[in-house]
């Protein structure tokens, strides 16, 4: 998803008319980095790890009118005191990994794993980590968090006492792209991520899809590499499904953005069958409230209809983009009727009404205030806009 991000955030400043230059790995650069963007790039080293590219390019950090750490999940000692001329801005992933952390932990299923994350919580207690967590939190001048939704549930558990100022930019952005749906009888419905129990449920959807009755033939795209044996076992899951009128699509590899973005662009409508909770490490988020979905993206920068998990939050405007289900009976009765009655076609005519309000045009207005307010602030004179 961090790849993501970065795509949408550098798209959403240059629209701001900042100038930018990028700090990252070379995994990020093959990704986004064909997308033809007038920005700097500077590369992370084969040789380099995070440290150490820190280290090298901390002395050019010190010349911008703002630095933004996109993402910074590890060496959260060294980051903590890692200090530049220019203001720092960090955006925020994780609210319970790294405001609310001792509340929050989960344990994993597998007794092998448990025992490690047994091993990870008595650390991070031995070692004091809720306070370096959170003093790292506050070596930042300004927060960022990815949706208003996020930001709403941190101010409503009262977690913003004591830290830095905070805003939105949001990272799901609609581009205006042209979708391309499928012209043959075939209606292709996606399901977009790697194939694992940490962020979806495949469960409740192969649970719907056993019980289906489909009146056209589908292609259901599984746009993700399984992972591990559960997601080897999803995998052969809905092969088993496949009949006169359903084919599987699945991959073994890693899915190449380009491939990734063609793929979406020919789905007729989107599952998302969004976990709940989310671990991530030792620590249990909530997708929606303290974390976003890399899914909510999928579905926005195209204006994909989607069948969504009920309980995720969204913008009262996007209600046009989506129908929400709560179980796999409910799942199995929207995906059947909107196969029928090519529901997702009228979805789509109606997200076309209010698309503006998501397009990054739009939403760079609001950056820009925002950003200028913060440089203002700084007393910086500089013209350069960076994002790491």
């Amino acid at each position: 998803m961090h790849n993501e991000v970065l795509s949408n955030y550098a798209k959403i400043l240059l629209a701001g008319s900042f100038e930018i230059v990028i700090f990252t790995n070379s995994f990020n650069y093959s990704q986004i980095g064909e997308v033809q963007m007038p920005v700097k790039w500077v590369l992370q080293k084969d040789e380099e790890n995070n440290i150490q590219f820190a280290r090298r390019i901390q002395p050019q950090l010190n010349d911008f009118s703002l630095v933004i750490f996109t993402t910074i999940e590890k060496d959260i000692r060294f980051f903590k005191s890692y200090t530049i001329r220019s203001p720092k801005a960090l955006v925020v992933h994780k609210l319970n990994m790294f405001i609310n952390p001792h509340k929050s932990f989960l344990f994993n299923e597998e007794m092998k794993q448990r025992a490690k994350d047994l091993v990870k919580i008595l650390r991070y207690y031995l070692f004091n980590e809720r306070k370096i967590f959170l003093d790292f939190v506050k070596s930042f001048d300004h927060l960022i968090f990815p949706s208003e939704q996020v930001q709403a549930y941190l101010i409503q558990q009262g977690w913003d006492k004591g830290l830095p100022p905070h805003s939105v930019i949001d990272f799901a952005v609609h581009e205006q792209l042209t979708s391309a749906p499928s012209n043959t009888d075939v209606i292709h419905i996606t399901i977009p991520g790697i194939i694992s129990s940490k962020s979806r449920d495949y469960e409740m959807v192969l649970e719907a899809f056993r019980e289906i009755k489909l009146s056209r033939p589908v292609k259901l795209n599984l746009l993700g590499k399984p992972k591990g044996r559960y997601g080897q076992k999803i995998v052969a899951g809905f092969r088993a499904l496949q009949q006169s009128n359903l084919t599987v699509q699945t991959y073994d590899d890693f899915i190449e953005q380009l491939e990734f973005d063609k793929v979406l662009q020919q789905s007729d409508f989107l599952l998302l069958p969004i976990s709940r909770f989310m671990k991530v490490s030792i620590f249990k988020e909530l997708n929606g409230f303290t974390c976003v979905s890399g899914n909510i993206n999928d579905m926005m920068r195209f204006g994909i209809p989607a069948l969504i998990a009920g309980f995720y939050p969204l913008d009262k405007n996007l209600k046009a983009l989506i129908r929400p289900f709560n179980d796999a009976n409910e799942l199995r009765a929207l995906v059947e009727s909107w196969v029928d009655e090519e529901i997702y076609l009228e979805v789509r005519e109606r997200f076309e009404l209010i698309s503006k309000t998501y397009q990054i045009s739009q939403i760079a207005k609001s950056v820009r205030k925002s950003v200028l307010d913060l440089v203002i602030k700084h007393s910086m004179d500089n013209s350069g806009f960076l994002e790491n």
